[in-house]
């Protein structure tokens, strides 16, 4: 698959796997319902391996910590979420908080592997 110049400068300086949600989410947002779609899909997979036991401290050094977690958990994460009304997504590091109308899809939000935290009171994926 040819991927657009656009997509795959988004993807150049990935490092981390908070970094790769985060491209991946932002541009999934941008893109959504087009034919990037399987193309953010494409790169996302590819530079998965890469990243997905780095980890960012808040000090900014880069360090390893081993994963099960596999490049389709997160992707079908956003893909099962995209469909949700009322719902807003956004990175913070490694992880994806979900808030907006999340009562009334929780059981959807479980499915797609998400987390509830009482205390920000929004669900999130780490």
């Amino acid at each position: 698959m040819r991927i657009s110049k656009n997509v795959r400068t988004a993807f150049a300086n990935v490092e981390t796997i908070g970094e790769l949600r985060g491209v991946y989410l932002e541009q999934f947002l941008k893109y959504k319902n087009s034919h990037y779609t399987n193309q953010l899909n494409a790169l996302y997979i590819e530079k998965f391996d890469e990243v997905k036991e780095c980890r960012r401290t808040l000090k900014g050094k880069i360090y390893r910590k081993p994963t099960e977690e596999t490049a389709s958990f997160f992707l079908n994460a956003v893909n099962t979420i995209k469909g949700l009304d009322g719902i807003n997504c956004e990175m913070s590091g490694d992880w994806m908080w979900v808030t907006g109308e999340t009562k009334k899809v929780k059981e959807s939000l479980k499915m797609a592997g998400c987390t509830y935290s009482a205390k920000r009171q929004a669900w999130y994926i780490a």
